[in-house]
């Protein structure tokens, strides 16, 4: 099986083929049920070509401001008024642009069995293009620059594709399937037909390629493609597989709305070494949060295990409901210095409370007439500022951070209030 990222599938209507950039187009062994094969390559395939004949096409006309108005609903109302089929039997995709009088365009559907089961494929969910062999056949011989109305043909043995393009995109397309020794004046008067029917006039140029004997019969006044011998034209699925190596996108791509590549399909192999270096470097980087919040916890368990000592020692009879207000108030009943025990206690609370929210090392806390010095460690200048402009709230007093010292994680700090 193929292998890359350049694989090709074509289905011709009876089997599929696959081929890649390094190998011979083969056959894939069909399956019992439904559309696919059984043995679809794993990874890489970049276009899947689908027989034109079995598509639906239908030109179309609405009154609309825009195209960027036209809908699935919309188009599918369309195609149910015009063929009479249910609208939800076909997987629409369109070209479309603006006119005087409203949007016109060209409307292209495969029938919806077959997108399910191809949007149900694991290895189809990545690939960017889903279109029609005409479409790729045709679009190879589409002019660069293009203004106006042209068409444009792609003969092989085994029949003709026909469009007519405009500067917007594809106004009509056909598939006239004719052996070489069928080819006649009455094959060459349809292919006149179907592209004046598709908006092309005779005097209006001709691109693509013809075999002697058509190019002869059609007499094209305004030819800009190639003719060769009947007998060098290649086979359909030849030249498929040529245009298929050309085509990158185009507007008649099935891959749109809800089955837009999915961008989640990649081989999990290429990506298991990011992945676990990934994980690793998470896990240790919650190992390292984890370790910082047990820190905390620690010192806060500490000077809760200092208060109530403190607590202990002051009133060892009292029950324990709130330490540091029952301690003020014992401070406030005593004589001599209850005064200033009462303010240092009220401190003391405040920095608890502010403490349990924004936590930091403390390193000393001096009291001294009136003017409180702390110096201290926190992680960041940012958790410096909130600790400062917390303080502030809890004290209701100015708080000057008088020095810094940064270190590698943390800041070092000595602040002052009175």
């Amino acid at each position: 099986m193929p292998k890359g990222n350049d694989i090709a599938l074509v289905f011709d209507g009876d089997r599929w083929w696959v081929k890649d950039a390094r190998e011979e187009a083969r056959a894939l062994p069909p399956t019992q049920e439904g559309l696919l094969p059984g043995h679809l390559p794993e990874t890489g395939v970049r276009l899947v070509l689908l027989p034109l004949e079995a598509m639906l096409l239908r030109p179309f006309q609405l009154p609309l401001a825009r195209p960027s108005l036209l809908d699935d609903a919309l188009l599918a109302q369309e195609l149910a008024d015009m063929t009479g089929e249910p609208a939800d039997a076909w997987w629409l995709c369109w070209s479309a642009w603006s006119v005087a009088d409203g949007v016109e365009g060209l409307c292209m559907g495969m029938p919806v069995a077959w997108q399910r089961e191809m949007r149900a494929a694991r290895a189809l969910r990545a690939t960017p293009v889903v279109t029609a062999d005409g479409v790729a056949r045709l679009s190879s011989w589409l002019p660069t620059a293009r203004q106006g109305v042209a068409a444009i043909v792609d003969q092989d043995a085994e029949g003709v594709f026909l469009g007519v393009a405009n500067a917007w995109g594809w106004a009509g397309l056909r598939r006239l399937n004719a052996a070489m020794d069928t080819v006649d004046q009455a094959l060459a008067e349809e292919v006149r037909l179907t592209l004046r029917a598709m908006g092309w006039s005779d005097d209006a140029p001709v691109f693509g390629r013809l075999g002697a004997r058509l190019f002869d019969l059609l007499a094209c006044d305004d030819w800009q493609g190639q003719h060769c011998a009947d007998d060098a034209l290649p086979d359909r699925l030849s030249a498929t597989f040529v245009a298929a190596a050309e085509i990158n996108n185009t507007p008649l791509n099935f891959r749109r709305a809800h089955w837009r590549p999915n961008s989640l399909a990649f081989d999990w192999r290429q990506w298991r070494r990011p992945a676990v270096l990934a994980g690793a470097l998470m896990l240790a980087w919650l190992g390292a949060e984890t370790v910082v919040w047990w820190q905390l916890q620690a010192e806060m368990r500490e000077q809760q295990a200092r208060i109530m000592k403190a607590f202990r020692q002051a009133l060892p009879h009292d029950p324990v409901i709130d330490p540091l207000a029952q301690l003020q108030r014992a401070a406030g009943s005593n004589s001599g210095g209850a005064a200033q025990t009462s303010v240092v206690l009220r401190e003391l609370a405040a920095l608890a409370r502010v403490h349990a929210r924004q936590p930091w090392r403390v390193q000393s806390l001096t009291f001294t007439a009136g003017r409180v010095e702390m110096r201290g460690e926190i992680d960041g200048l940012k958790g410096l500022n909130t600790l400062q402009k917390q303080l502030q709230q809890a004290l209701q007093r100015e708080v000057r951070i008088v020095d810094t010292e940064l270190g590698k994680n943390t800041v070092r700090f000595r602040m002052e209030w009175s």
